[in-house]
């Protein structure tokens, strides 16, 4: 790609904002940085918010989703548990152990 002597390339800036319905709810607040650009943050509420809806949305707590996971599908290994869930096969592990459910023999 050919460009003129001295140009730069574009500079691209994207960030998620909260919407003000939830700043208005008290469910986060918005700060300027100090390069000028505004940064939300997420109060306790909000997560506390936040975590409830995921639980609904995705069937329950990961605890819960792995245990209907291995429940039904027996053979299923750690990690293509982790991978339908999106999150790290240890913490399949942990929900595993928790559980009391037997330990699988393969885990790759």
């Amino acid at each position: 790609m050919l460009t003129q002597p001295g140009t730069t390339r574009p500079e691209y800036f994207h960030r998620y904002r909260l919407t003000p319905w939830a700043i208005k709810e008290s469910y986060g607040i918005t700060l300027t940085a100090p390069d000028g650009k505004p940064v939300d943050l997420i109060t306790p509420d909000g997560r506390g918010f936040v975590r409830s809806n995921l639980e609904r949305a995705s069937g329950g707590t990961i605890r819960a989703q792995v245990e209907r996971l291995f429940n039904m599908t027996p053979g299923l290994s750690h990690r293509s548990i982790a991978r339908k869930l999106g999150c790290d096969h240890k913490t399949v592990a942990y929900h595993v152990k928790r559980l009391a459910m037997p330990r699988l023999l393969k885990v790759a």
